[in-house]
């Protein structure tokens, strides 16, 4: 049976789809680096509207970056490193940005005066 550019018996086709994935079979992937563009450049973009979103996406976004780093991309498109380095640091920023706000409003002139 002709399979991409090779040609399969059926039982080697059989055997392929128990066993190792054969890479003509792939139909479908999930594809981490693209997952992390979007959730780490989406919420800075309406970060004002979604700002409590912005911890659990930036999280998610450098979770998606990193785990997905030796994982196969697209079978078109490839690997897509650069998605997964752009979506790790809007990850960083997003996370980055609450530490901010936290020391900001912890070390505000009313804050300190609630306190006292």
């Amino acid at each position: 049976m002709p399979l991409g550019t090779r040609h399969l018996c059926p039982t080697c086709l059989s055997s392929g789809l128990t066993g190792d994935k054969l890479q003509e079979l792939v139909i479908g992937r999930f594809l981490w680096a693209d997952t992390a563009l979007l959730l780490g450049t989406v919420p800075l973009v309406v970060g004002i509207f979604i700002w409590p979103v912005l911890i659990i996406s930036g999280v998610a976004a450098i979770f998606c970056a990193l785990f997905g780093w030796k994982k196969p991309g697209s079978l078109p498109g490839g690997q897509r490193r650069w998605a997964a380095v752009i979506g790790l640091v809007g990850g960083l920023l997003q996370v980055v940005s609450w530490f901010v706000v936290i020391f900001l409003l912890t070390n505000s002139v009313a804050f300190q005066r609630a306190f006292r």
